[in-house]
């Protein structure tokens, strides 16, 4: 039997197998998304809760909607200007393009707001390994 055809189906193959594997362990990039406010309180549910209250803007609710209903039950690392500021598994779809992260203290809040509310501040979001 001839060698030379063994090898190309060989390489084939492997060249398949490769695809497949890169395919699977593929990231997603994070999702950039843009604030329209950003704003320090409480959290009316839980007395003392200090919150930091983000509103998407328009252009970013629905990329973020679908974000959140595509990765359900998986880690999600919110991150601002690269620093992570939340990990959280996402029990269910967030839509409405306003959000409320848990803060330790309100002087922390109110930094993280102002900081949001500056037009070069990025805010991203993915969707990361437990």
């Amino acid at each position: 039997m001839p060698v030379a055809p063994l090898r190309g189906v060989t390489w084939a193959c492997v060249v398949l197998f490769s695809l497949a594997l890169s395919s699977n362990g593929a990231q997603a990039e994070p999702l950039q998304l843009v604030v329209a406010s950003a704003s320090a309180g409480t959290d009316d549910r839980q007395i003392g809760s200090v919150v930091l209250i983000i509103r998407l803007a328009d252009d970013s609710q629905r990329p973020f909607a679908n974000f959140t209903q595509t990765h359900v039950g998986q880690m999600m690392d919110m991150r601002i200007d690269g620093k992570s500021v939340l990990k959280s598994v996402l029990r269910e779809p967030i839509s409405g393009g306003g959000l409320q992260i848990t803060i330790d203290n309100i002087e922390e809040a109110r930094r993280l707001a102002t900081r949001l509310s500056d037009l070069t501040t990025k805010l991203e979001v993915e969707a990361v390994s437990n």
